[in-house]
């Protein structure tokens, strides 16, 4: 995560701090966003990109407070969903379970593919990744085919033959298993708590 909370006014120079706030989200989907305006009009779409809150000018201490109360509390909460990497050399790498987008396990190596690279856990097997995830958010990784762990939430789209995630992976899936996987993804998707 780049920044734990970001506030941005709606109207800058040059472009809307929605469009600033979308970029941000791209490369940090945990950051938390607090916009800040003189108009109430972009207020909907700040909510609908996930803003903690929306404060109006003149700003107030306690408005201002009360918006950074609720984006730390909510940084707080997903501080507890990060799985813990052990890399080459004793490297200890800690990635937020949103930026997740699947585990490949190939031999002896557990690849973990997010938004913001790879990552290669050596001392954890696959099925422990699966546990952990599953304690961390618990519904939300499936394990579609041997060898792979899939966040639900990076899906694409799911064919008959294979799962194509929204980084363009292409994630194989066992014969006569594809109506389970849908319907436990349109199951997540429809029922998934609210970030």
């Amino acid at each position: 995560m780049l920044f734990d909370v970001v506030i941005l006014d709606i109207l800058m120079p040059e472009s809307l701090g929605t469009d600033t706030a979308r970029k941000i989200q791209l490369r940090s989907s945990g950051t938390k966003i607090i916009f800040v305006s003189v108009s109430r009009d972009y207020a909907v779409d700040a909510y609908d990109i996930g803003a903690v809150h929306y404060v109006t000018k003149p700003v107030s201490s306690e408005s201002l407070a009360l918006a950074m109360d609720r984006a730390v509390m909510q940084s707080q909460e997903a501080a507890h969903k990060r799985l813990i990497i052990h890399m080459k050399d004793g490297v200890i790498q800690s990635v937020d379970c949103d930026d997740i987008i699947y585990i490949e396990s190939m031999g002896y190596r557990r690849v973990v593919h997010t938004k913001e690279g790879e990552y290669e856990e050596m001392r954890k097997s696959l099925s422990a990744l699966c546990e952990e995830l599953n304690l961390l958010c618990p519904g939300r990784f499936i394990t579609p085919y041997r060898g792979y762990i899939i966040n639900l939430d990076e899906i694409g789209m799911i064919m008959p033959g294979h799962i194509m995630m929204r980084n363009g992976a292409k994630i194989l899936i066992k014969r006569g298993d594809y109506r389970r996987l849908r319907d436990l993804y349109f199951s997540w998707t429809f029922s998934r708590p609210s970030s």
